[in-house]
């Protein structure tokens, strides 16, 4: 494969046929609030006796495999306008929108409805819910999922300017 597109060889129908929407990852974590814990209990430990310190990081230990156990991935993509479009006109309530929305954009874990958007909500929090899932649901329905690639300096391109 060349870095230039050569117009004349060019097969649009063979491109299309490899495109795809932006899909993200996101990960989740459904005890977040023990990270606070884990930073007092290190804290702790930094000022504590050497025969503490030991207990001290075992509880921080502890508390962080258990917030890792609390790990959630989420696999989301970008849904075509004209999807986005059916769901405002039939669903009106603009909150339950969103989480039908959201719901179709999240392709794994399979089986996701707008109330379980909402649960994952509840469970968590909005700020939190905000930063994680709305967030990226935001970022690949805008195509922020990933930089394009520009070509390498040489030449000018169109206009005079350089990449």
């Amino acid at each position: 494969m060349t870095d230039e597109l050569d117009p004349k060889t060019f097969d649009l129908d063979e491109w299309l046929a490899g495109a795809s929407r932006v899909t993200k990852f996101v990960e989740v974590y459904g005890k977040p609030h023990l990270q606070a814990e884990i930073d007092e209990l290190e804290a702790l430990a930094a000022d504590a006796d050497e025969s503490d310190r030991d207990e001290i990081l075992e509880r921080a230990d502890v508390l962080r495999d258990e917030m890792e156990s609390s790990r959630a991935r989420f696999k989301i993509a970008s849904i075509p306008d004209e999807r986005v479009e059916s769901i405002r006109r039939k669903v009106k309530d603009e909150e339950e929108r969103t989480f039908s929305i959201m719901a179709e954009q999240i392709i794994a874990p399979p089986g996701m409805t707008p109330a379980k958007v909402r649960a994952i909500r509840d469970a968590i929090g909005d700020g939190y819910f905000a930063q994680t899932l709305t967030a990226t649901c935001l970022a690949d329905q805008q195509g922020l999922g990933r930089p394009v690639p520009l070509p390498p300096a040489g030449p000018p391109v169109r206009g005079g300017c350089t990449p």
